[in-house]
């Protein structure tokens, strides 16, 4: 996507806000066709649809490719033959070793050799990504040859990180206490018919699709005009715009603990705000990666970012977790820690936007 943007600026943020509504036709149609079938019917009927759906894709990638040009068709090199040898080997070794690791505890498990505590495990999963994270921008850091600025800018790489996952860990609510409110506690009576939960799940890719050429075109409006937002300050507003979500659904919780059912307008109102923090975040920070990446570590750097959703998915499922549906009056206080989330790191990504955007040293 960086490549077929080498211009950078708003028009490469715009390009990143319609490659996202791509990924939201997809959440979009999911439940409608899956929920229907797993929740009436049978959840391993709803995997399979999944699983061919994705099967799909892959081909669809695979013959369409010539659209893309030269985009992506060579990796990046630094101009010294053996070095990008020796890298490419190690990173090839390091993947057999995952690989095979992965497998032999898929295998124990199957057999019941080795048992663990779910919530044990997500914990060291959270630490142990976290510090995979850490451990990979100091190895670049120290020992990647990097230039001055190059150091800056991949500082500026891991604060995005750090403020993705914090915005994933309430943004992924959707999946757990979300969907857990729109099962139990939510009105979901229309005509003669109870819709099913999962369809939910829809409300927030069809905003995303609706909104993402509005937010590209807003972009682009903006820098002719010279006014348009740093990376930061986007940043920022994303995740205080996550925080307003939550802030809805402390109300909504309010409703459920008196013993009524919520209106389903409460849940459509908390997509809402969080559609526009996530268009405000994420295919923006995407694009931010790619401009702030040193060349011979963009991909590198791009699956780094992707793991602040991993990261912010560890998060939302413990944050979740301590939601007891057998204490309801506890839902609002849960919800309010995820607004004081939001608001803080929010504001302090607003706050030192302006040293932020020093450390991009223009590269926006």
């Amino acid at each position: 996507m960086g490549q077929l943007y080498p211009e950078g600026g708003a028009r490469r943020d715009a390009g990143f806000s319609i490659f996202y509504s791509g990924i939201n036709l997809g959440a979009f149609v999911a439940p409608f066709c899956v929920s229907p079938i797993a929740e009436g019917v049978n959840w391993h009927w709803g995997y399979l649809i999944c699983g061919f759906a994705m099967l799909l894709g892959t081909f669809w990638f695979h013959f369409t490719r010539p659209w893309l040009g030269t985009a992506g068709t060579q990796p990046s090199r630094s101009g010294d033959a053996a070095r990008d040898a020796h890298i490419q080997r190690r990173g090839w070794t390091g993947v057999a070793l995952f690989l095979a690791a992965l497998a032999a505890l898929g295998l124990t498990l199957q057999l019941g050799w080795f048992r663990f505590d779910v919530n044990i495990v997500a914990g060291y999963t959270g630490l142990g990504i976290l510090t995979a994270a850490m451990l990979f921008f100091a190895y670049i850091l120290v020992f990647g040859g990097l230039t001055s600025i190059e150091k800056k800018r991949v500082v500026v790489i891991f604060l995005l990180f750090a403020g993705a996952a914090l915005f994933w860990t309430g943004f992924e609510q959707a999946g757990s206490s979300l969907n857990i409110f729109a099962e139990r506690y939510t009105d979901r009576g229309f005509l003669s018919h109870v819709i099913p939960a999962g369809l939910f799940q829809s409300v927030q890719p069809f905003f995303i699709i609706t909104l993402s050429p509005f937010i590209g075109y807003l972009w682009i409006r903006l820098a002719l005009r010279n006014r348009n937002p740093s990376t930061p300050v986007k940043f920022g507003l994303g995740l205080v715009m996550m925080a307003a979500s939550f802030l809805v659904m402390v109300f909504a919780a309010k409703v459920a603990v008196t013993g009524a059912q919520a209106a389903p307008y409460w849940l459509v109102a908390t997509y809402f705000f969080q559609t526009i923090g996530e268009l405000l975040l994420s295919p923006v920070g995407l694009s931010a990666v790619t401009k702030l990446a040193p060349p011979r570590y963009v991909s590198q750097m791009m699956g780094t970012f992707f793991m602040g959703l991993s990261l912010g998915n560890v998060f939302a499922g413990l944050m979740g977790g301590k939601l007891d549906p057998s204490q309801l009056s506890q839902m609002p206080d849960v919800f309010m820690q995820i607004v004081y989330l939001g608001v803080g790191s929010g504001l302090l990504f607003l706050v030192f936007s302006k040293p932020i955007r020093k450390l991009i040293g223009g590269a926006e």
